[in-house]
């Protein structure tokens, strides 16, 4: 008896709740995995949940069959299996990428193996386009700070099923960055004094999948070509000779991130 008026407490905390925030849904997360979504709640004499379901049909739920019970938020879209996406909004990201590049240079001909750390900022217009500014590290032959813009939406996703439906497909994304490779340390190669370094464009399309969680967050793993650009100028104290390289690496790169 405790139990059922300590969880019709909290379920008339939830109301007060969705009506602050505008919501006319509910989500019911069971113990058994199942993912209920309905647009009015009640609670009956035995303190079980009555649940009336999108799309027709109602749910009687016991209290300990009960995992999470929250207001949807209008912001989100709710997967089949109770996972959300970001439907509108900013969101941050935060992705470690690796590479394999071979560079197009007069000095230098070879396989390479680099690595990058990313941070984007920006909007989430849609579900199908979101844009954002960003930086990063990235190792090559040398060290690397892009500055970029990031354009990317979902391809695809599951919203057309049966809306408790148990199984859904995750969905897939298009991401495209472009922006500007600025020198860093000469981490990488070693310490070469005659050398300088100057920056150029940098271009970045890929596709990837997206891993939703129940909570907030969004795990993504992508697989793109990354083309960037950058000059070393070679000056020796010793002579006046002047080398230009033209260096373009072009990149396979395999990107794992979390999105919120």
């Amino acid at each position: 008896m405790k139990r059922n008026l300590l969880f019709t407490a909290a379920f008339l905390v939830l109301n007060c709740i969705a009506l602050a925030q505008h919501s006319a849904e509910y989500g019911l997360w069971l113990k058994s995995g199942i993912f209920l979504k309905g647009g009015q709640l009640d609670t009956l004499p035995d303190g079980s949940l009555r649940l009336l379901l999108v799309g027709g049909g109602q749910a009687i739920v016991p209290p300990q069959q009960v995992l999470q019970l929250a207001p949807l938020k209008s912001q989100r879209i709710y997967l089949p299996n109770g996972t959300s996406l970001k439907k509108r909004g900013f969101y941050t990201s935060l992705s470690v990428a690796w590479m394999v590049a071979r560079p197009s240079a007069s000095r230098y001909y070879g396989r390479r193996s680099g690595y990058g750390f990313y941070l984007q900022r920006g909007y989430r217009w849609s579900p199908a386009f979101a844009f954002g500014l960003g930086a990063g590290y990235e190792g090559h032959e040398y060290g690397f700070l892009p500055l970029q813009m990031e354009f990317s939406g979902i391809i695809g996703r599951t919203l057309k099923r049966k809306p408790n439906a148990a199984s859904f497909v995750p969905p897939f994304t298009w991401k495209l960055q472009a922006g500007y490779n600025l020198p860093g340390r000469r981490l990488i190669a070693g310490f070469e004094d005659a050398i300088k370094l100057r920056g150029s464009w940098l271009f970045h399309p890929s596709v990837g999948l997206l891993v939703p969680t129940r909570r907030a967050g969004t795990f993504q793993l992508d697989l793109g070509y990354r083309v960037q650009r950058y000059l070393r100028i070679w000056e020796p104290d010793w002579s006046n000779t002047r080398i230009v390289d033209k260096v373009i690496l072009k990149s396979l790169t395999l990107r794992a991130g979390y999105v919120f």
